[in-house]
């Protein structure tokens, strides 16, 4: 039901180690296992596109898992906007701009703190920061926000701060 649907976005180049997409792959599969409606979408190229490609078979994600390749200026932001979240787990960053980019058309953040952002993310309540071990993943909450109003919170916040 694409009503239902939620969509976790990811936007930058596909760099498994770097930018941290092991541990979303995995974090994903847990999450999609409670949420069948999932789904997540990569937006980008990269040296790891084949591997991560091999991963979403490993995990059976093949039919959730979307990969679109690089996508530049309004056919960039037409997909953005389609999204539920924004999700930017990077082990090691200067200052995303894929980041920004959500924030500004509002979608919600889930960030690491390696993307510099994330102070931001959390004093304006733009979003969530999450920690990237393996044991500190999402756990599959079945709705596609915790809370309408935080939701709507989220969206506004992370607009009006960049």
């Amino acid at each position: 039901n694409k009503l239902n649907e939620i969509i976790i976005g990811f936007c930058g180049r596909l760099d498994m180690h770097t930018k941290g997409l092991d541990v979303l792959f995995n974090a994903f599969k847990l999450y999609q296992d409670k949420n069948i409606n999932a789904k997540l979408w990569l937006i980008g190229s990269g040296q790891d596109e084949i591997v991560l490609k091999a991963l979403s078979t490993t995990l059976n994600l093949n039919q959730n898992v979307i990969f679109f390749g690089g996508k530049y200026g309004r056919e960039k932001f037409e997909l953005l906007s389609k999204c539920s979240y924004f999700i930017h787990p990077s082990r090691n960053e200067g200052l995303p701009s894929a980041v920004l980019e959500a924030a500004s058309i509002g979608l919600p953040l889930l960030v690491s703190e390696a993307t510099n952002t994330s102070n931001y993310v959390q004093k304006y309540n733009a979003g969530k920061l999450q920690r990237i071990s393996g044991s500190d993943v999402p756990n599959g909450n079945k709705n596609k926000e915790p809370s309408n109003s935080n939701f709507r919170k989220c969206q506004k916040n992370g607009r009006c701060r960049i």
